[in-house]
């Protein structure tokens, strides 16, 4: 793990190259692509050109100010969830981020759930999977029988459900 002058060291130089050498308000975004949700984390072994870091960001359409206090923030080790507005191609954008040490776990909820895909694996009854994962029997029920659809919310949680039950069930437990 990096010393804490490292770090110090590193911000030094993030503010003395952001303030003096390089205006990322310069940098334009580019005019299209889709917004997309990230959680970014800095490689501290390979996280060294801040400032192109900075103008990715920048390039897809994230505020200056906010890609600066976001490259701030991974300098200090945190680990940052941002949502890129203008995203063209979410390989190119992770490809060059890992190219300055920043990875970027891209975050998305599933489209469509298959619910009683997930209930049938668990080899739970609907009564029980409601009873387990805090739902009513009737949403389940139409869940299954398309007369609704979960919405984005219910999508991310059967999507815990579906990869980390015992989490799902610990979370609605009192």
């Amino acid at each position: 793990m990096p010393s804490w002058r490292f770090w110090s060291a590193m911000k030094s130089s993030l503010k003395a190259q952001l303030e003096h050498r390089v205006r990322i308000r310069d940098v334009s975004p580019k005019g299209s692509g889709s917004s997309v949700a990230y959680v970014l984390e800095a490689r501290p072994e390979a996280f060294s050109k801040t400032v192109t870091a900075a103008q990715a960001l920048v390039r897809s359409g994230v505020g200056a100010s906010k890609a600066r206090t976001t490259v701030e923030r991974l300098l200090a080790g945190e680990k940052v969830a941002l949502v890129v507005p203008q995203v063209q191609s979410t390989a190119a954008f992770a490809r060059k981020l890992n190219s300055v040490g920043v990875r970027a776990h891209r975050r998305a909820i599933p489209a469509h759930v298959d619910v009683a895909a997930i209930r049938q694996r668990l080899r739970l009854t609907q009564e029980e999977f409601a009873a387990r994962f805090a739902l009513s029997v009737a949403t389940v029920r139409n869940w299954e029988q398309n007369r609704s659809v979960p919405d984005d919310a219910s999508r991310a949680f059967l999507a815990v459900i579906a990869r980390a039950p015992e989490v799902a069930e610990e979370a609605v437990s009192e």
